[in-house]
């Protein structure tokens, strides 16, 4: 089960990954000393940023927004109205978009009866990404085509056609690496899902790794009885480990069967890979003193694979190799997931019934399953805001703010979403929580580092009523 320990480190490490990945987007500044050309080309830049949000529904300054949004969801517009440029922009330029008052009722009900607008509304799941795609169309086929739009403009000083096309084509330029940001956090949204998913993946693959492994067993002694000349031993072996009652009732349980029925290649590909766990378990002690003794319980047989998974798998360099090749993480997950291993094959072990064991769910209930990525999302939209936080209680005597390390700062920002965000978890718990990811993925100092910024930074909050918990 992919528990909140291991949700927060994934967040964190996917919040790393993007971070270092994403291209920023930058709304262009005013030019200091330029053409005429230039100067009107920022003009049209300024005023159809602004259009745009109208358009959209959102007012700016005393100018209203179009009524009713043109995108039900428009996340494009929404991630230009939180950037600090545009807030900037709006708060010196709103009031000169009021020249394209008359105008941009028509060029809405243009762009609301455009084929791309009829195809953008098909789509069932629409991203920021589509959103972006749309308004570069529709500036290009529509807006900047549109006389009406253009007579507005040549109303204003120092009109030029260059500055005018110009102008759109920056803003165009604008929103297209901004598409590319955005389609880096789409992607980097995706890859945090299917982490879990593999993280899941890894605790099923693991808890029938016994069932591959005397497959493995069994198929060394059939082919020992092959040998042209095969010693009694290999006529009439010690079938007690391929016997072993603990492996049948893992066979037996339905939801082993449904994992594998639906997921065939599972270990049956990697014969190389399984006949090096089975030479790691007849090396064992575990294995030894079993198939010496006298006579075994179902309890000693379960206890053998407990045993040889926690102490024998877990621990080696096979299996860390196997999962470094399937996923850059999964060496990580393993701390987690093999304790839900061992948890679910002690409940088989013991159960009445072994086919009415049920695996664990990936995620304990509905809120785990959005709590990675809402956590993710709420540090990608207040990472400023977190930042000053931090900023607030660096001591700059030893450290300067601008040169922390990244994973500190992405840890801190991740543990401060999840103390704003979260009333029910206690302050207490996601400051260890973070101390420990810290610890772990940054540097030695990085615990003392951390606890001491978000001790700092909780008192603070309680201070200001930002939060009411212990």
């Amino acid at each position: 089960m992919v528990n909140r320990v291991l949700i927060r480190m994934k967040v964190v490490q996917q919040l790393y990954a993007y971070m270092i990945s994403k291209s920023e987007f930058h709304i262009l500044p005013m030019p200091e000393t330029a053409s005429r050309d230039k100067r009107f080309a920022y003009r049209v830049y300024v005023d159809l940023l602004l259009n745009v949000l109208r358009l959209s529904g959102i007012g700016v300054g005393g100018c209203e927004g179009l009524p009713g949004s043109l995108l039900e969801s428009n996340k494009m517009a929404k991630s230009l109205l939180n950037d600090s440029d545009v807030k900037e922009i709006i708060a010196r330029y709103a009031d000169g978009s009021a020249v394209y008052d008359d105008v941009l009722p028509t060029i809405y009900d243009k762009i609301v009866e455009s084929a791309a607008y009829k195809d953008y509304k098909k789509l069932k799941e629409r991203t920021i990404v589509d959103d972006i795609n749309l308004w570069k169309t529709v500036i290009y086929t529509i807006i900047s085509t549109d006389a009406a739009y253009e007579a507005c403009a040549r109303r204003l000083e120092e009109f030029t056609a260059m500055g005018f096309k110009r102008g759109i084509n920056d803003f165009v330029n604008t929103i297209a690496d901004f598409s590319d940001s955005a389609y880096l956090l789409h992607q980097s949204r995706a890859a945090l899902k299917m982490s879990f998913d593999k993280a899941y993946d890894m605790y099923c693959q693991l808890l029938v790794l016994p069932l591959a492994i005397t497959r493995a067993a069994e198929e060394k002694l059939e082919n020992a009885k092959q040998k042209y000349l095969p010693t009694p031993e290999d006529l009439n072996p010690n079938t007690r480990f391929v016997d072993n009652s603990y492996v049948a009732r893992l066979a037996k349980n339905p939801d082993i069967a449904d994992y594998l029925r639906r997921n065939s290649a599972v270990w049956t590909d990697d014969f190389p890979t399984v006949n090096k766990f089975l030479k790691l378990v007849e090396q064992s002690p575990f294995y030894v003193i079993y198939m010496k003794s006298e006579s075994v319980t179902p309890d000693d047989d379960a206890r053998l694979w407990r045993d040889l998974m926690v102490h024998t798998i877990f621990q080696s360099d096979e299996l860390a190799n196997y999962l470094e090749a399937k996923s850059i993480f999964w060496n990580d997950d393993l701390v987690v997931m093999g304790t839900f291993v061992v948890k679910t094959m002690r409940a088989i072990a013991t159960a009445d019934d072994p086919a009415a064991t049920s695996l664990l769910p990936e995620f304990k209930d509905e809120e785990d399953s959005r709590f990675g990525v809402e956590l993710f999302d709420y540090v990608v939209d207040n990472q400023e805001e977190y930042r000053t936080y931090i900023n607030r209680y660096v001591n700059t005597a030893r450290w300067e703010a601008d040169r922390l390390a990244l994973m500190d700062i992405i840890i801190l920002m991740t543990a401060i979403a999840e103390i704003l965000n979260y009333p029910a978890i206690p302050t207490v718990v996601s400051i260890n929580e973070y101390i420990e990811i810290a610890k772990y993925y940054s540097t030695n100092k990085s615990g003392q580092f951390v606890n001491g910024i978000l001790s700092s930074v909780v008192n603070y909050f309680k201070s200001q009523y930002m939060i009411f918990k212990d």
